[in-house]
């Protein structure tokens, strides 16, 4: 027995070597031969216990390794439902808190969602909302065209209309609607929409309206009354310029809208949409959720900011019309008195009115204004008349520096006293100047070197200096050299320098 013996099998067999030693030789070698083979079984119990031995330490490990990535698993899981959590909380804040109205509606056309601000705005509360049709808080005239918006809209697009509520009161809410139509397979929302509520901008805009007819209505009765077609002719011209300059503010509060924040709300809404099925992932690990937050966050500051620069502008247009309306009134006055009213006024105070009522045009062109004034007397002048001249003139200059020849855009108003005792007021542009040829002609009624003038606004100036007892001149030392207009008025008493 030449094989190392395994352990066990050796001290087994150390007693019985003295007895195995006496046998015969046939009797060893068959003992052997069996000794051999238990060797070999013990081996190969001991290769399969040290097998399994290893494969349950191996076990053990991953066991435990397993144990230990699923508490920090659970861990990080308990981490993330509480920020889903809190993200929901947020969400819910901001949504119910949005400066705008949020609404939902289902295929029924029922409200299954509706924040507090549009709440707020119609005067309903969400439960009485929810069992509202949509069509019974629409305008009755608004029912079909917002049907027929809705229908000609493509799954999945967005579109921005115009329409009124009925709000619980029975007034009326003009609002701008954003909203998104939803694909079919959707069970419960047909679409989603954004409200902010214009009903002041639109009262605004046709109160503007309103006393925009009743102006010219104004000055056409004036110049009616006064007997003079040519002069009514000259004051619709004139309340015209005026008008365009208030057109300008209208369209700037209407570019505004159109470059409103709110135009963003209908792509965060889609963002929504998009997700409503998985709102905690989307919070917790879309970077997309975190801005849409962000953007939630920002939004009612932003259509604060939005609503006072509006207010703002309509009280500017305001003031405008009310500028326009003391002169009507005033020349209403004095077409009363046949025409021939006249009064002591400060050149200033008048030069000062009419920039006044062209700042929005003369900002917007980056015209720069300098004022020269000094020492001049009152003059006796028609002062509806007056302002509408100088109104001409400021207009005529702004025009001859808007046309692309003019390096820099000054318009210069000079006041001062002449030789002879009255006084001037000079206006003087740096723009594309006059032909030598044409000065004669340019006060003459009909002539003008605009492609969309009328002849109407020198001619009228020359006219009203004429019947104010004074004079306007022109000078120009060629094209694309400037021109100057000087009005001239007889003296009646001086007053001290104008600041």
């Amino acid at each position: 027995m030449d094989k190392k013996r395994h352990k066990l099998l050796e001290r087994q067999l150390k007693n019985l070597l003295p007895v195995i030693s006496e046998l015969p030789k046939a009797a060893v070698l068959a003992l052997e031969h069996f000794f051999n083979e238990v060797n070999e079984a013990y081996r190969s119990y001991e290769e399969d216990r040290e097998l399994l031995e290893h494969s349950m330490e191996i076990s053990s490990e991953e066991l435990y390794s397993a144990n230990k990535d699923m508490r920090e698993k659970n861990i990080n899981l308990q981490k993330m439902q509480e920020e889903t959590k809190a993200l929901s909380i947020q969400f819910q804040a901001v949504f119910d808190n949005a400066a705008v109205g949020i609404l939902a509606v289902d295929k029924d056309r029922k409200y299954v969602l509706a924040n507090k601000a549009i709440q707020k705005m119609l005067g309903y509360s969400f439960d009485e909302l929810h069992n509202l049709d949509l069509d019974i808080i629409t305008h009755p005239e608004d029912v079909e065209a917002g049907i027929v918006k809705y229908n000609s809209t493509n799954k999945g697009d967005s579109y921005s209309t115009l329409k009124r509520y009925m709000k619980k009161d029975g007034s009326i809410m003009w609002a701008r609607l954003t909203a998104t139509k939803l694909a079919d397979n959707d069970k419960h929302l047909a679409g989603v929409g954004i409200v902010e509520d214009i009903t002041a901008q639109r009262e605004a805009e046709e109160t503007i309206r309103e006393q925009a007819i009743q102006i010219q209505n104004a000055a056409i009765e004036s110049a009616h009354r006064a007997g003079m077609s040519e002069v009514a002719t000259g004051i619709l011209h004139n309340v015209g310029n005026i008008l365009n300059s208030i057109n300008v503010g209208l369209e700037t509060i209407l570019r505004k809208f159109d470059k409103s924040v709110t135009q963003n709300l209908h792509k965060a809404n889609g963002l929504l949409v998009q997700n409503r099925h998985r709102l905690s992932d989307f919070f917790s690990t879309d970077p997309k959720g975190d801005k849409l937050i962000d953007f939630y966050l920002e939004l009612g500051s932003a259509v604060e900011d939005e609503l006072s620069e509006q207010k703002q502008e309509a009280t500017d247009l305001m003031k405008k019309l009310q500028l326009i309306k003391d002169v009507i009134n005033t020349q209403q006055t004095y077409a009363k008195g046949n025409g021939e009213f006249k009064e002591k006024v400060a050149l200033t105070e008048i030069v000062e009115n009419a920039l006044a009522m062209q700042s929005t045009s003369l900002a917007r062109h980056e015209i720069e204004i300098v004022r020269k004034f000094s020492d001049a007397p009152l003059i006796l002048a028609q002062r509806t008349k007056l302002i509408h001249v100088i109104l001409n003139l400021i207009k005529n200059g702004k025009e001859a520096m808007g046309s692309g020849r003019a390096k820099e855009k000054t318009l210069t108003l000079e006041i001062g006293k002449v030789d002879s005792g009255g006084a001037f007021l000079r206006v003087s542009d740096t723009g594309e100047g006059i032909y030598p040829e044409n000065l004669s002609k340019i006060f003459n009624h009909g002539f003008t070197t605009k492609q969309t003038g009328h002849g109407f606004g020198l001619h009228f100036c020359a006219n009203s200096m004429g019947e104010m007892g004074g004079k306007i001149i022109v000078t120009s030392e060629g094209r694309g050299l400037g021109a100057q207009f000087t009005l001239i008025f007889d003296e009646t008493e001086l007053i001290g320098k104008a600041a």
